[in-house]
C-alpha cells in the first residue's frame, strides 16, 4: 500500500475510535464524600446519634455538560446477618410461631434518603439496581413451606418491624444541595443501633440516570466497660460463661438477704 494510502486507513481508523469514545474519553463528574466522623463509640448512655455526610462533586474542564439540575440519593447500610420473621398462628386457643421467613445477609440497619421523591428521580429499573428506597430493597430469603403465605406478605412484616424499631429508615428530604456542587446527606442512627461498619453510598443522578458514584464507611464500636464484657463473651466465651451464672447466684442471695431482713 502506498504512503498516501496508509496515511487515508489511518486517518479512518482513529475517526472511529475517537467517535467510540477510545480516544479522548469523556469526563465525567467525580464524587469525593467526606464523613464528621470515621468512628461512633457506644456506651450504656448512648441514645442515638446522626451520620453527617458531605459530597463534593469534582468537574473539570472537560466534565459532559448537563442539562437541568443534579438529584441525588444517599444509602447507609449497616452489618449484615440472617434474621427471621415468623408468623404468629392460632393453635388450641393460643398463638404459636407458624411459618416464617429467614432473611440471609440481611442488613441489619438501612437507610435511603434524597433531595426529592425517589419516583420523580428515577424509573423502577434503576431503584431496582441501586436498592434506592425501602421497596426495591434486596432480601434473600430461605426457608419458604408449602401452604405458607406469600412472600410479600412476610416481606411488608420484615419492614414495618424494621421500620417500626427505627432499623430501616426512608426520606426524601435527608438530602439538601448546600450549592450546585455540594449537598449534605444526613442519616438517624437509634439507640438500638448494632455495632459494626456501616457502608454509605452516595449517587448523584441526572435526568433519571447515575452519573457519578461516592463511597465512604464509618464503624460503630462499644467503649468503656461495656466493650470489656463484650470483647470477654467473644474471646473468652467459658470464663464468660462462668462469671455471669456466679454474678446471678450473687445477686440472688444478696437479694434474698435484703428482702428477708424487710
Amino acid at each position: 500500500m502506498s504512503a498516501p494510502g496508509r496515511l487515508l486507513l489511518l486517518g479512518v481508523l482513529l475517526a472511529n475510535l475517537s467517535l467510540a469514545g477510545l480516544v479522548v474519553p469523556a469526563r465525567a463528574e467525580k464524587l469525593v464524600v467526606v464523613l464528621a466522623a470515621e468512628r461512633i463509640g457506644i456506651t450504656s448512655s448512648f441514645s442515638g446519634t446522626r451520620v453527617v455526610a458531605i459530597t463534593v462533586v469534582e468537574r473539570d474542564g472537560q466534565s459532559i455538560s448537563r442539562s437541568g439540575a443534579y438529584d441525588a440519593v444517599a444509602l447507609i447500610r449497616g452489618p449484615e446477618r440472617t434474621q427471621v420473621t415468623r408468623r404468629k398462628v392460632r393453635w388450641a386457643g393460643l398463638w404459636v410461631n407458624g411459618p416464617s421467613r429467614t432473611y440471609v445477609g440481611a442488613p441489619t440497619y438501612f437507610a435511603a434518603i434524597a433531595n426529592r421523591p425517589f419516583a420523580d428521580i428515577a424509573g423502577d429499573d434503576l431503584r431496582a439496581e441501586h436498592n434506592i428506597g425501602l421497596d426495591f430493597l434486596r432480601l434473600s430469603t430461605r426457608g419458604r413451606l408449602p401452604g405458607d403465605v406469600d412472600d410479600k406478605a412476610f416481606r411488608d412484616a420484615f419492614v414495618a418491624a424494621k421500620r417500626s424499631d427505627g432499623l430501616y429508615v426512608e426520606n426524601d428530604q435527608g438530602v439538601a444541595f448546600i450549592n450546585d456542587t455540594v449537598l449534605r446527606a444526613i442519616f438517624p442512627l437509634p439507640a438500638n443501633t448494632p455495632v459494626g461498619t456501616y457502608k454509605i453510598d452516595v449517587l448523584l443522578l441526572s435526568q433519571g440516570a447515575v452519573v457519578a458514584r461516592g463511597e465512604a464507611s464509618i464503624d460503630l464500636i462499644k467503649e468503656g466497660f461495656e466493650a470489656s464484657v463484650f470483647r470477654a463473651s467473644r474471646e473468652q466465651p467459658l470464663v464468660y460463661g462462668i462469671a455471669s451464672v456466679v454474678l446471678a447466684i450473687a445477686m440472688g442471695w444478696i437479694a434474698g438477704i435484703v428482702f428477708r431482713r424487710n
